[in-house]
């Protein structure tokens, strides 16, 4: 089967207290489905958080709804390079 992502709606720009834009990710699940394309549903977001005071950096995933299997892809929010539409 061929693996295709779904349009998916952009999400706004963010920006962190001092200004810096965080980095984006759609977070999906792959849904097989007989005879047809991998469907792929958008179940929430995800973000970077920069380390403070010399900590590592982390990240923060925000489920709006469950995975029906166990996994979960990260997808760059492309939405926030320069010239994309959103």
């Amino acid at each position: 089967m061929n693996a295709r992502r779904s349009e998916l709606p952009k999400m706004p720009n963010r920006k962190q207290e001092d200004g810096a834009e965080r980095r984006r990710y759609r977070v999906c699940a792959p849904v097989e489905r007989e005879g047809q394309d991998t469907f792929w549903p958008r179940l929430g977001t995800a973000f970077v958080n920069e380390g403070k005071d010399g900590k590592p950096a982390t990240i923060t995933i925000r489920l709006s709804a469950h995975p029906l299997g166990d996994t979960l892809m990260l997808f760059e929010d492309d939405a926030r390079e320069p010239g994309a539409e959103g």
